[in-house]
Parts: structure tokens; C-alpha cells; sequence
């Protein structure tokens, strides 16, 4: 029998269906991203700029609570209320300046811990664009604390 050998974006495919099939959705929907983009403008949740270019390498859509490398079964994961537009990925750009800081960036409320209680759309978020806010899951923002 002849067995191949698996190349780095065939083990990635692999990974990302069986992610799938264990957590459901391993990343935002694109009506969800879709939603993120309109609700900031297309703009930069750190630096307020616009974003271009390609997903993934110029900008990307940030977690405030990571999902993880093992992904998080929680409903609100993948939810506008957690997502935010960063520029660059996650070592640079805005994105890697959030990475780096955490503790700043949880000030800011641009990160949320993993093992928060709290859903993502009940913490505040010091936006670039909205300034202090709450996100909400259906892609609206509120300047008042949620009920």
C-alpha cells in the first residue's frame, strides 16, 4: 500500500474538519465578519484605520476571549460580540501590538480571558472607532451598560 506523505496544508485541512465536526464553526461565519466589518466601518478596532488587503496576513478578525488552538464550544466564540478588526495577524500589525500587551490590551478590553465567566458582549471594549463601548452578538454597539 503507498502512503502519502502529509504535506503542512493538508494536515491544516484535516485539523480544521475535524475541529468541525467536534466544536461545530472554528471560525466566525462570513455573515458574522460581514457584520464586524459594517458595524466598525471597515476600520481598525486599535488604530481606527481602515483595513485592506489580505485577510490573514494585513488585517485580520480578532477574538477579544481567544478561541484557542482546541477551539471553545461556547455559542458566543465565533459571535460579533467577541470579534473585532485588527491590522496585521498575530505577531504583527495592531494584532501583535495586542498580543504582546495582554495586559494592557485587557485594560483595554481588547482581550478577555479565556476562563472569563463573562460573555464577550458584557465587557467593555475601548474601540478605535465607537470609543467605550459593548459589543453585542447581533453586530449592534451600546454605550450603556447591558441590562
Amino acid at each position: 500500500m503507498l502512503r502519502r506523505e502529509l504535506t503542512p496544508q493538508r494536515k491544516k485541512a484535516i485539523k480544521r474538519v475535524l475541529m468541525k465536526r467536534r466544536h461545530g464553526a472554528v471560525r466566525p461565519s462570513a455573515e458574522t465578519v460581514r457584520l464586524v466589518s459594517e458595524r466598525d466601518g471597515g476600520r481598525c478596532a486599535v488604530c481606527a484605520r481602515e483595513v485592506s488587503g489580505a485577510r490573514g496576513f494585513h488585517w485580520s478578525v480578532h477574538h477579544r476571549r481567544p478561541a484557542g488552538a482546541g477551539g471553545d464550544p461556547r455559542p458566543e466564540t465565533h459571535a460579533a460580540g467577541n470579534l473585532v478588526l485588527l491590522h496585521g495577524h498575530g505577531t504583527a500589525g495592531c494584532h501583535g501590538a495586542v498580543e504582546s500587551d495582554r495586559a494592557c490590551s485587557e485594560e483595554l478590553g481588547l482581550l478577555i480571558p479565556k476562563e472569563s465567566i463573562h460573555a464577550p458582549s458584557s465587557v467593555p471594549i475601548q474601540h478605535a472607532v465607537h470609543g467605550r463601548c459593548w459589543l453585542a452578538d447581533d453586530g449592534t454597539v451600546a454605550y450603556e451598560e447591558p441590562a
